[in-house]
């Protein structure tokens, strides 16, 4: 039987959240040519990350953004873990890791 890693609304709903935010960010501000979205799963945790290779920024002088502040406030708010991964003319990465559960899928499950 296989086992899914069972995501609850919630983050499912903060993953497309910073996800949105992160691309709106990248459109405003990186001028990146390439984004990349990995998202992954292991019996543990669900992680996502956002890469691009824009014009990235000084993490210590953008700590006020809403946009950041937000993805930490949701992150934090759901028992997750947020990194940020940036400097200027390096690009940005951005990586959420949540916890999730493992269950055996009934008939009523979706895996995502």
């Amino acid at each position: 039987m296989d086992f899914h890693c069972f995501i609850p609304v919630e983050i499912k709903t903060a993953i497309y959240r910073i996800v949105q935010e992160a691309l709106t960010n990248i459109c405003k501000y990186a001028t990146a040519t390439e984004v990349a979205i990995t998202l992954a799963t292991t019996p543990d945790e669900i992680q996502v990350i956002v890469r691009d290779n824009g014009k990235g920024f000084d993490l210590n002088q953008t700590t006020t953004s809403f946009g950041l502040q937000g993805m930490r406030e949701r992150t934090a708010t759901l028992g997750g873990n947020l990194q940020i991964i940036t400097s200027p003319g390096k690009g940005c990465q951005i990586m959420v890791q949540f916890p999730c559960k493992l269950h055996s899928p009934t008939m009523d499950d979706t895996p995502l």
